[in-house]
């Protein structure tokens, strides 16, 4: 698995996710507006060259059946200690710093 892999995977789950919620209710999409946030940003972040994903961060995230984005929300639904979005990003990807296998995710 290479980095452009990783790259061109999440940019289809975000546009996926994008072209879902443009098929929505003005509605659903306000309500979906928490989900949004976190995807455009998290988005942003794992493709940030600035940020420091590791290659065993990326090859465990890479290894998530179905969707990345969807899977890392998830968690930070889950978790109840952030303060910036770098420190959002950090606790969400560090659930894959090591092996996938050995991931507990309530």
């Amino acid at each position: 698995m290479e980095k452009n892999e990783f790259i061109e995977r999440i940019n289809n789950e975000y546009e996926s996710f994008k072209r879902d919620l443009l098929n929505k209710t003005k509605e659903e999409i306000f309500d979906s507006s928490y989900e949004i946030e976190f995807k455009t940003n998290m988005r942003e972040y794992l493709l940030n060259e600035d940020n420091e994903t590791s290659d065993d961060i990326i090859k465990n995230l890479f290894e998530i059946d179905g969707s990345i984005l969807d899977a890392l929300f998830d968690i930070y639904l889950h978790c109840d200690t952030y303060y910036t979005f770098n420190d959002i990003g950090e606790e969400v990807i560090d659930y894959y710093e090591e092996n996938f296998e050995d991931v507990e995710i309530d």
